[in-house]
This record gives structure tokens, sequence and C-alpha cells, in this order.
């Protein structure tokens, strides 16, 4: 999973180094890749922005679509299943490093053979018409097993955006 920072495809933004001190929008702060991932591209860039967030995914592309916003976050899957036309209109100015998925998670007192039953369930959605059209409803294609250690790429990234943006709150 990356993501995308896009601009208005009007705009004379043609690099994230051109959005400098310009309010920029994101789905949400904990928006993974659409918003720490690409706000953490900006920052590698030593690029200054005015985070603004709104409720989705959605309504980032159709902020800048529309003009009201220099750009925004975003993830390729989301960017990709637009319509044509409203796609036509955003440009991607950058793109991140792909990273370990959104995992699911078991807390350690539900029993295995519980955990199981669901991993089970789960992956058996792509082996179904039904599954398959639950699983693109939601644009994955399937789950898979995974272990602790699939996601050290996203330790390693030591990220402290979300502890920046609880103390922007609570001042």
């Amino acid at each position: 999973m990356g993501g995308v920072s896009a601009g208005c495809g009007g705009s004379t933004y043609q690099s994230i180094n051109d959005l400098a001190d310009k309010p920029v929008i994101f789905p949400a702060p904990a928006a993974f890749a659409a918003s720490i991932l690409a706000q953490a591209e900006f920052s590698s860039h030593g690029v200054r922005i005015i985070p603004k967030y709104v409720s989705s995914h959605d309504s980032v592309y159709r902020g800048v679509s529309a003009g009201n916003f220099a750009a925004g976050g975003g993830i390729t899957r989301t960017l990709d299943s637009l319509p044509t036309e409203q796609r036509m209109d955003l440009r991607v100015l950058a793109t991140t490093k792909d990273y370990t998925p959104h995992p699911f998670a078991a807390h350690p007192r539900v029993p295995s053979e519980v955990v199981k039953r669901v991993l089970d369930a789960m992956r058996s959605l792509q082996g179904d018409e039904v599954g398959r059209y639950v699983l693109e409803g939601v644009t994955m294609k399937g789950i898979e097993a995974g272990a602790d250690q699939d996601w050290n790429d996203v330790r390693a990234l030591d990220i402290q955006l979300l502890e920046q943006w609880q103390k922007q709150k609570a001042e």
C-alpha cells in the first residue's frame, strides 16, 4: 500500500515542492497511506504544508478537482476507482514507496480456534462469486495470513505524525 499526492490537472503545480506553505487535504489524520505516508513524503522533501482533513478519500479528490485545494493525499487504489472524468481532472504529483497493507489482528485472549475460523472464513471470500463481490466492494482481491514481522517496514518509519496531531488538537 502506498500513498499518492494529487493536484488539479489544470493547475500549475508540477511537483510537491510547488506546494510549500499551501493547504493540502487528507482524508483523516490516521489514514495510513493517504495521510501519514503522504505527509511523510512532503517532510522528506523539506516541504512544509498546511494539512487539512476532510471526511473521506472521495472528498479529497472532489475538493482538489473542484480547485478548492492545491492538492490532496490519497491512495492509488481509490484514485484508480474514480470515474474516468473525475480522474482526468487530477494529476499525480508524487507517490510514496509501497508498504505492507493494513492487518486484521486478534487480541491474545481470543482462542486460537476462533482466530483460525475467522481467518479461514475471510480467506475463503475470494473463492466464490459472492465473496469476490464483497471484496470488490472494498476494492480488495483477497486476504492472506501475515506474521508480526511482516510490518517491520512500517515500524521502521518511526512515525510521530499522530502524536504531533494529538498535541495540536489538545492545544
